[in-house]
This record gives structure tokens, C-alpha cells and sequence, in this order.
């Protein structure tokens, strides 16, 4: 039973959420803060949450408000999240300007935390090849 826990380290120990999920708010972040005909955050929120913020994490990516940006594989910004527990990962990208987006979940035993890398570099791929079939 090792790898099985729940830790009481919100949102990263204790969070449930499903792609489905995850795919929604891609959406809502995608069509300026609306989905479904409803107003979840204010076009200026989202205009805030993809603005750079002038800093940058570990891996030189902009960071904004509550998302960080990578690089697509074209040079392009992307905006999302990662993150990784040692028994679980995930990784939320999306490009605002070609609306193509990537969410990847895994469960697994990595103590190093370089299953993220991993996982980044799948939605960078699926990404590229979805812009690439359009």
C-alpha cells in the first residue's frame, strides 16, 4: 500500500478532479472567461491571468497570475499549470492564439519529480500535431 495516500496538502494531496474537468476550464480560459453561455471570470481576469508578469520560474518560463507559460515547440507562448506529487503528475497547457490545448495525467512512483517534464513534452507534441492537422 505504499503507493496509495492522501495528503492533507490542498490542491496537491487532495484534489479530485477528471480530464473532462480540466478540458472545461481550458475551454473557459479559451473563450475569454464564458463557457456554456456563463460568465465564470471577467474578460480582464483572463486578460491578467495570460499577461506575463514580468518574472520567471526555475525553467525560465513567464510566469502570470496563477499560470505559468512554456514554449511551444514552434516558439509559441502557452499557458497552464503543472504539477507533481511523488505518486502522481499532471500537466494543463493551452495556446490562446491557435485555441489548441493538451491536459496529460499519470499515476506513478517518481521520487525525482521528472515525470512533469514528461508529461509537458506530450502536450507540446499533441499540441504541435493538432495545429499541424488543422
Amino acid at each position: 500500500m505504499d503507493n496509495q495516500i492522501s495528503l492533507p496538502a490542498y490542491p496537491s494531496g487532495e484534489i479530485r478532479t477528471a480530464a473532462e474537468d480540466f478540458a472545461r476550464l481550458m475551454m473557459m480560459f479559451q473563450n475569454r472567461g464564458a463557457l456554456d453561455g456563463a460568465r465564470i471570470l471577467s474578460e480582464d481576469s483572463v486578460n491578467l491571468m495570460l499577461t506575463p508578469s514580468g518574472y520567471r520560474n526555475v525553467d525560465g518560463w513567464n510566469q502570470s497570475l496563477g499560470l505559468n507559460g512554456p514554449l511551444d515547440l514552434r516558439g509559441g507562448q502557452l499557458w497552464g499549470h503543472d504539477g507533481q506529487d511523488v505518486w502522481d503528475s499532471s500537466a494543463f497547457y493551452f495556446n490562446p492564439d491557435t485555441h489548441v490545448g493538451a491536459i496529460a495525467f499519470a499515476n506513478g512512483n517518481y521520487r525525482d519529480y521528472s515525470m512533469n517534464y514528461t508529461l509537458l513534452d506530450l502536450d507540446l507534441h499533441l499540441m504541435s500535431w493538432f495545429e499541424n492537422s488543422n
